[in-house]
């Protein structure tokens, strides 16, 4: 199991739901998502934008053969270095 958190300033990306839902798809660990108001599967569209958080802290949680990579391109979607 592999965590990292991001912090959302209120100007990232988690808006692009479908990209971020996408790019989650394209790994095949588990990959979760949480803040404060609970956790949603990252591969869920629908729990996803349920989801929808503009800022505070966010803890990505992936488990799988490629979980490392997974959360690390996950928060990279999130800071808007990617």
């Amino acid at each position: 199991m592999y965590s990292r958190s991001v912090t959302l300033d209120g100007s990232s990306k988690i808006y692009k739901v479908p990209e971020f839902v996408q790019l989650a798809c394209s790994f095949s660990s588990s990959l979760m998502i949480r803040n404060n108001h609970g956790t949603f599967d990252t591969k869920s569209i629908m729990g996803m934008m349920s989801f929808n958080p503009r800022d505070g802290v966010l803890t990505i949680t992936g488990e799988g053969s490629d979980e490392q990579t997974a959360v690390d391109a996950l928060v990279h979607f999130l800071s808007g270095e990617v």
